[in-house]
């Protein structure tokens, strides 16, 4: 499964869920989620443009 998350300054997708809880934990905000990396770097670029 691929992440997308973002905080003020960036945007980064993990694929690893305890790395995305650790991230939520020091502020990030997830914003959508995938099993296909092509739609989660969709959603990256989505993200990087909301």
């Amino acid at each position: 499964m691929f992440y997308v998350l973002f905080c003020q300054e960036e945007e980064i997708i993990c694929e690893n869920f305890d790395q995305v809880m650790d991230q939520i934990a020091a502020g990030w905000k997830l914003y959508g989620y995938s099993d296909n990396k092509r739609l989660a770097e969709s959603l990256l670029h989505e993200c990087t443009h909301h």
